[in-house]
């Protein structure tokens, strides 16, 4: 591979992880938005359906998380095995 085409590589890598980690924190800030609006605005009577809905939210932004983490290490292997190819080691 030519040298500007690893450097485009490593370029993309490094803008996934950041797009990644955004989409991750705003999965969270979701979910504990949903947890606020839940706990102000339902009635009693629907408690345990908010409470569901709220373990949910919060389900769907852990597994995020956890796929954000994995992913990201996975890119970062990617990027210094890339610039170790640049450089020649």
């Amino acid at each position: 591979m030519k040298k500007e085409d690893i450097q485009f590589q490593v370029d993309q890598l490094r803008k996934d992880k950041i797009i990644y980690a955004l989409e991750s924190i705003s999965t969270t800030l979701a979910a504990l938005l949903f947890w606020i609006t839940l706990n102000i605005n339902i009635p009693r009577q629907f408690a345990q359906e908010a409470r569901n809905l709220y373990n949910l939210g919060f389900v769907i932004a852990l597994l995020y998380w956890i796929f954000t983490v994995f992913g990201n290490t996975n890119r970062l292997i990617k990027i210094k095995k890339l610039e170790r190819e640049l450089t020649g080691k």
